[in-house]
C-alpha cells in the first residue's frame, strides 16, 4: 500500500517554508488533521499564535522528519536542492515529499533520485493559479510515481489538485511554460499601455485590443497567430520597427518590444518556412530546429 501508514486519517504532515502559501494551505491541512508541523527558520513565531497548538514549529529538519510522513516543500527554487539534501538526510522510508518550488525539471528530476534512493515518493507539484486571490483552492497539478494515489490523498484534505501520469518534472515544466506566457504578457500589457497613456489613448487602445481578444476563442486565436505568422513576418516586421520607434520617441522604454523586434528579425532572417506548410507542429518543429543551429 502506498504511504506505509499515511493514510487519510493517519497522515502527519509537515511544511518546509511558512510562508503565504504554507498559510493557505495550512487552511486546508487543519480541517481535516489535528495538527501541522513547519520548518521555517526564518519565521516570525508570532505569526502561530491564531492557530494555537495547532501549528508545531521545530527547530531542525531531522525532527520534521522523525514526525511526518508528508512533506510540503514550499521554498524558494533557489535552496530547493539544499532543503531537499537536509530532508533526505533522515526521511522515513515510505514518506511521501511533494515539492511545490519551481525549480526547472532537470532539478526536480535530481531531487527524485535524492528522494526515491531514500525509499520515499516523490511527487512534482506546481500550484497553477494564484494563491492571493484563490487562497487554499487553487489548483494544483501533480506529476511523478503513483501521482494518482498521492493525488487522491491531498483532494481528501481539501486541495485542488489534478494529475499527469508522467514523471516527474511534467508538472514543473508545464507550469514554467505557462509562466513565459502570462509573465510575458504581463511585461507586454503594462509596456503597451504606459505607451498608450503616454500619447493619451489608453481606453482607445484597451478598447482595441480587447475587441479582438475577446471576440475569438484562445485555442484558435494562437494557433492562427502561428499559421499567419509564417505568411506575412516580413511586414509585421516592419510594424514592430515602427512600434519600437513611436517608444523611443517617447522617451519610454521598450523592454518587451525589443524582444519582440529581436524574434521577429531572427524569424525572418534565420527560420525558413514555406508558406504552405501551414501545420502547427511543423511549424514549431522548425523553430526549434533553427534555435538548436
Amino acid at each position: 500500500m502506498l504511504y506505509g501508514s499515511a493514510t487519510k486519517g493517519d497522515l502527519s504532515i509537515g511544511f518546509v517554508g511558512f510562508g503565504e502559501v504554507g498559510r493557505h494551505f495550512a487552511e486546508n491541512v487543519l480541517t481535516t488533521q489535528e495538527e501541522l508541523y513547519i520548518y521555517d527558520p526564518f519565521l516570525d513565531k508570532s505569526v502561530l499564535d491564531q492557530y494555537g497548538n495547532k501549528v508545531k514549529s521545530v527547530e531542525t529538519t531531522s525532527i520534521l522528519s522523525e514526525n511526518c510522513n508528508v512533506f510540503f516543500l514550499l521554498v524558494g527554487s533557489s535552496v530547493a536542492i539544499k532543503v531537499t539534501d537536509e530532508i533526505t538526510s533522515s526521511i522515513q522510508k515510505e514518506s511521501i515529499f511533494i515539492d511545490f518550488t519551481t525549480s526547472s525539471p532537470l532539478v526536480k528530476e535530481q531531487n527524485k533520485d535524492k528522494v526515491e534512493t531514500r525509499g520515499a515518493y516523490y511527487i512534482d507539484a506546481a500550484i497553477m493559479g494564484t494563491v492571493a486571490t484563490q487562497g487554499s483552492k487553487v489548483p494544483i497539478l501533480l506529476s511523478g510515481n503513483r501521482v494518482a494515489e498521492v493525488n487522491s490523498l491531498l483532494n481528501s484534505i481539501g486541495f485542488d489538485g489534478n494529475y499527469l501520469d508522467r514523471d516527474a518534472g511534467a508538472a514543473a515544466s508545464i507550469k514554467l511554460i505557462r509562466s513565459i506566457f502570462m509573465k510575458g504578457l504581463e511585461a507586454l500589457t503594462i509596456e503597451a499601455l504606459t505607451t498608450a497613456q503616454y500619447y493619451g489613448v489608453r481606453q482607445e487602445v484597451m478598447n482595441s485590443i480587447a475587441t479582438t481578444l475577446d471576440n475569438n476563442k484562445f485555442e484558435e486565436f494562437a494557433n492562427a497567430l502561428i499559421q499567419t505568422h509564417v505568411i506575412h513576418k516580413e511586414r509585421r516586421l516592419k510594424e514592430v520597427n515602427d512600434s519600437e520607434k513611436l517608444i523611443k520617441e517617447a522617451g519610454l522604454n521598450s523592454f518587451v518590444t525589443e524582444g519582440v523586434l529581436e524574434f521577429f528579425e531572427n524569424s525572418v532572417n534565420r527560420v525558413n518556412i514555406s508558406e504552405e506548410k501551414v501545420e502547427i507542429d511543423d511549424i514549431l518543429q522548425t523553430y526549434i530546429i533553427t534555435s538548436n543551429n
